[in-house]
């Protein structure tokens, strides 16, 4: 009862600080990026997804497993040209509150940079990262129903420049295990930034997704569908490269969209799609695969072939450790490779923190 009060306040207030904090342009764009290599190969989408990975609830803060035991994990990603991100967490349930939860740390690193005056000349360099805290719990409030919320601190670091800020996600899943099956919806990034960069004040871009997941019965598969930024819905722009390229419902070899091709157009760019084949008598081996739409028409060039939008992973299970590798494709200069480890320790009666 004490949690489902708590839940209804933070809601509340997290809508009060989403509406200040979407003047203004965004900050801290970091948080959009995939937590971990199974997300990476999943498109970066698990607002429907229930299992025994912690991680999932970085994608839906409703996802903790009410099975799971105390384990941790370390993330490892990369991009070129040196890019590097990371990640540490430990998760664990709570017997005496009946909660789920998960705390953590992530990080970015761009590299270091070369400071140049307006003659081009070398007077030195600077580098550039984030960093962020999270902690986040999840609780079964109905027999099919879960909730779950996680609070974040934020800080960016660019040469001598650096702001900081606090973000709220929240979450619920409804599962019917039976026919396992899940609907899911995450509202993330609520916030706001506590100090800027400069004079000017940058709010976060809040993200809230819908999506449901479906475990086939007689294949040993689980998919998931997404609708993203719902509260977001003109999700175009005007691209460089517009001109060359056609989108759906436009007229070949005309330079006219019709009003309904834009809206189909856009409205795709809401989607994403996933899938999970488990592979294996005791399902140890996993490959996942994942599409994008809306990454898809931003970073593909026009007459160039490229996997923009699309992702691709897979997991292995050996003696309770579990590897991940996930590869999300951005452009043709490459995309992200991620590498992840997850493993038990203890059990849940030897430590009860909560």
């Amino acid at each position: 009862m004490i949690f489902n009060r708590a839940f209804f306040v933070l809601v509340l207030f997290a809508l009060v600080s989403d509406i200040t904090a979407q003047r203004g342009t965004s900050v801290f764009s970091f948080t959009q990026m995939s937590p971990s290599a199974r997300l990476t190969g999943l498109g970066q989408h698990g607002t429907a997804l229930m299992d025994e990975d912690p991680l999932l609830s970085r994608s839906n803060p409703a996802s903790l497993s009410t099975e799971m035991t105390w384990n941790g994990g370390l993330q490892y990603g990369f991009l070129k040209p040196g890019i590097q991100l990371g990640q540490a967490y430990v998760a664990n349930r709570s017997e005496s509150t009946d909660l789920q939860w998960i705390a953590g740390a992530s990080f970015v690193n761009y590299g270091d940079f070369i400071t140049a005056n307006p003659q081009g000349q070398q007077i030195g360099d600077f580098s550039a990262r984030d960093l962020s805290f999270y902690f986040g719990v999840s609780k079964r409030v109905y027999e099919r129903l879960y909730a779950g919320i996680s609070v974040e601190y934020m800080q960016s670091e660019l040469a001598e420049f650096s702001s900081s800020g606090m973000a709220t996600h929240l979450g619920l899943l409804y599962s019917v295990e039976e026919k396992q099956f899940t609907v899911g919806m995450a509202w993330r990034n609520i916030g706001w930034q506590w100090s800027r960069f400069d004079v000017e004040n940058e709010g976060l871009r809040s993200q809230l997704n819908l999506a449901l997941s479906k475990r086939l019965a007689h294949l040993p598969m689980r998919f998931s569908l997404i609708y993203h930024n719902l509260n977001r819905w003109n999700l175009l722009y005007d691209s460089p490269v517009g001109e060359e390229s056609q989108t759906i419902g436009q007229i070949a070899g005309s330079e006219e969209e019709s009003a309904f091709g834009m809206w189909m157009d856009n409205f795709a760019r809401h989607l994403a799609v996933n899938a999970e084949f488990f592979i294996g008598k005791k399902e140890q081996f996993r490959l996942r695969l994942g599409y994008d739409h809306q990454r898809r028409m931003e970073l593909r060039l026009p007459n160039w072939g490229s996997l923009a939008g699309f992702s691709g992973g897979f997991g292995i299970v050996i003696k309770g450790i579990q590897f991940d590798y996930g590869f999300g494709s951005y452009h043709l200069a490459g995309g992200i490779h991620h590498l992840g480890l997850r493993f038990q320790f203890g059990n849940r009666q030897q430590v009860d923190i909560l």
